[in-house]
């Protein structure tokens, strides 16, 4: 029993990694190729440098991925499929990450502005530790909190 749900975690796994890769590599290839090479002449510095931040996000993201999901073997035989990427947390939000940098590298090749969307990151990193410091036995600071607060009282 335990070694089918190992096996289906290591199944899942590969398959999310493996569409990962193929968004990851799809969407940089194509702002590549057509920001790099067919549209050079508008191409700057400053356009370089936040897809090479872009690319390093997804690459941490990925390669943190990558590394919870790796699978433990013991004499050949699976004993545990890796950490199931797929579940909520870290990994959400490593998903969160690529999904973002991705989207803002596709759109990025019409406009120079959906490089704002990057922004995205981190201010809402800092929402969470916000509402962690005010809250922290509920940190999404949900409305739920605020009916149990105003039934105590």
């Amino acid at each position: 029993m335990a070694q089918n749900a190992a096996r289906n975690t290591l199944k899942s796994n590969r398959i999310r990694l493996r569409y990962l890769r193929n968004l990851i590599l799809g969407s940089n290839f194509s702002y590549v190729v057509v920001r790099i090479f067919l549209a050079r002449h508008s191409f700057t510095v400053a356009q370089f440098l936040l897809w090479l931040i872009s690319l390093i996000l997804v690459a941490c993201s990925y390669f943190f991925l990558h590394d919870a999901a790796k699978p433990t073997f013991e004499r050949g035989v699976l004993v545990d499929g890796g950490y199931d990427i797929s579940s909520k947390g870290w990994m959400e939000y490593c998903h969160d990450i690529i999904y973002i940098c991705c989207f803002t590298v596709v759109c990025a090749i019409f406009s120079n502005k959906f490089w704002f969307t990057l922004l995205l990151i981190p201010t809402y990193a800092l929402y969470s530790i916000i509402c962690l410091l005010i809250s922290p036995s509920n940190p999404t600071g949900s409305k739920k909190s605020t009916k149990d607060s105003r039934r105590r009282q």
